[in-house]
C-alpha cells in the first residue's frame, strides 16, 4: 500500500510518430511518486483504467502491468501500448483516468482534450466514411464478428478479463473464477451424505464415496449379481447397514431365506450346536452332527404305567400291574376280538379301570364268566367286590318287600 504519497502527473499528450498526419493509439503518461517526501524506488504494480464517470460505473478500458520500475520515483509509460484503446473510446463525453498502484486506487482525474485527438486524427486522415468493408482487401481487416459488422467492443464481466496484445494482434479472454457468487464454482456440497468432499471451496476439491454411502436407494432391485463382484470386493465397510436386502440379490447369489419346519427365516441366521451336537463348515457345506454323550443313552426313567429303567447297561421297561387304566384306553377300544381267552384277569386290570364306555356291546358274555361249578342248594350267584361266586342265601322270615 502507498501511504502519504504525493502523485505529480504529467500528460504529455499523444505521441506524434509516422507520417501523413497519422495519430498514434497510445497516450504518454508520467508521474512522480513520493512517500513522506521521499522518492519511492524499486518496482510497483501499476493499473490504469478509463471510466465515463467520476465515481462508480464500468471501466471502458483497463491495462495492468505487474512490475513497473521507478527511476528516482518517476514513472513514464505509454498507456495503450499493452492493451489497445477500443474504437470510439474518446468519441465524445467526459472520460476519467483511474490509477492503481500496489492495490491502492487513487482518485480519478478528468482527462483533458489531448486524448480526443485520437478521434479527430481519424477524421483528418481518412475523412468520415471514406473507408468501408467493401474497400478493404481480403485479410486486411476484420469486417464482422458472428455476422455483426461495424465497431464492436469486447468486454469482460463476472470476473472475466479481456487483454489485447497489439504486436501479436491477439485477444485473450480469461475467466479465472471470482470470489462472489456470480463467477466460478463457489463450493461443492453433498445433500444425502453419500459422498465425502475434501477441500470443498477449492482450488481443488476431491470427491469420494463415503464408507457405507451406497445404500438401498442407490441400488436397483437385482442389479448386483455374482458376476459383477470381484472376490473380496464387497466388505462390511463398503456397505451401509441393511443396504443389501433380499430384493437386491440375484437368484442364486446368496441364501436369502432359510426354511426350518414350518418357519421361514430371513436375514442373518445363526446355527448353534448344543447338548452334545457339533457344527462344522467346509467351504460350501455345513455339517450338523449329534452323536450323543460318549455314544450312550445316559438314562431311562419309567413313567406312568411302566416299570424298570436305569442309567447303566441294558435297560428293561415293563407294564406295571394296573398300568393300563381308564385314561390309557379309548372308549370302546377293547372288544371280545382283542382279548385272548383268559388273557385279562384281575391282576392285569386296575380297579375301576373298565367302565361301560370302555366295553363294546356284548363284549362280556356268559363265556367270559366262569360258572362251571354247580351251586349248592340254597346258593345264588353274587359278586363279592372282586369276583362272581355262588353264595348262600341267608335264613329268616321276610318282614317286608320293597
Amino acid at each position: 500500500m502507498i501511504r502519504r504519497t504525493l502523485i505529480i502527473v504529467f500528460f504529455l499528450g499523444l505521441l506524434s510518430v509516422g507520417v501523413q498526419a497519422q495519430v498514434p493509439s497510445v497516450l504518454h503518461y508520467q508521474a512522480s511518486l513520493l512517500e513522506d517526501n521521499e522518492q519511492v524506488d524499486g518496482n510497483v504494480e501499476f493499473t490504469a483504467r478509463i471510466f465515463d464517470s467520476e465515481t462508480g460505473g464500468q471501466a471502458l478500458w483497463s491495462e495492468n502491468r505487474p512490475e513497473v520500475s521507478l527511476d528516482d520515483g518517476r514513472i513514464s509509460l505509454l498507456l495503450g501500448s499493452m492493451t489497445s484503446f477500443p474504437d470510439g473510446l474518446f468519441d465524445g463525453g467526459a472520460r476519467y483516468l483511474e490509477i492503481e498502484i500496489n492495490g491502492e486506487r487513487l482518485p480519478r482525474m478528468r482527462m483533458a482534450s489531448t486524448a480526443y485527438a485520437l478521434r479527430s486524427g481519424v477524421a483528418e486522415a481518412v475523412g468520415a466514411g471514406a473507408v468501408d468493408s467493401e474497400a478493404l482487401a481480403d485479410g486486411a481487416a476484420v469486417t464482422s464478428i458472428n455476422n455483426v459488422p461495424g465497431a464492436l467492443t469486447i468486454e469482460g464481466s463476472n470476473g472475466a478479463t479481456v487483454n489485447v496484445e497489439s504486436e501479436t494482434r491477439t485477444i485473450t479472454i480469461s475467466a479465472p473464477g471470482g470470489t462472489d457468487d456470480s463467477s466460478g464454482i463457489a463450493g461443492v456440497q453433498n445433500s444425502d451424505g453419500a459422498l465425502a468432499i475434501t477441500n470443498p471451496n477449492g482450488p481443488t476439491a476431491t470427491i469420494n464415496v463415503q464408507p457405507g454411502g451406497i445404500g438401498t436407494a442407490q441400488l436397483g432391485d437385482g442389479e448386483v449379481e455374482t458376476a459383477d463382484l470381484d472376490d473380496g470386493a464387497v466388505t462390511a465397510r463398503s456397505l451401509a447397514d441393511a443396504s443389501v436386502t433380499g430384493d437386491k440379490l440375484a437368484p442364486g447369489a446368496a441364501v436369502s431365506e432359510l426354511r426350518v419346519g414350518t418357519s421361514n427365516l430371513t436375514g442373518a441366521v445363526s446355527l448353534v450346536a448344543g447338548d452334545g451336537a457339533s457344527l462344522a463348515v467346509d467351504e460350501e457345506t455345513v455339517t450338523i452332527a449329534a452323536e450323543g454323550a460318549e455314544g450312550t443313552i445316559s438314562g431311562v426313567t419309567a413313567g406312568t404305567g411302566l416299570t424298570g429303567g436305569g442309567t447303566e447297561g441294558d435297560v428293561t421297561l415293563g407294564l406295571a400291574q394296573g398300568g393300563v387304566g381308564t385314561a390309557q384306553l379309548a372308549d370302546g377300544a377293547v372288544t371280545a376280538e382283542e382279548l385272548a381267552e383268559d388273557a385279562v384277569n384281575s391282576a392285569i386290570v386296575a380297579n375301576n379301570s373298565l367302565t361301560g364306555e370302555d366295553l363294546s356291546a356284548n363284549s362280556v358274555g356268559t363265556s367270559e364268566i366262569n360258572t362251571a361249578a354247580a351251586p349248592e342248594s340254597g346258593q345264588v350267584l353274587g359278586y363279592d367286590g372282586s369276583a362272581l361266586e355262588w353264595t348262600a342265601v341267608g335264613g329268616g322270615d321276610i318282614t317286608s318287600v320293597v
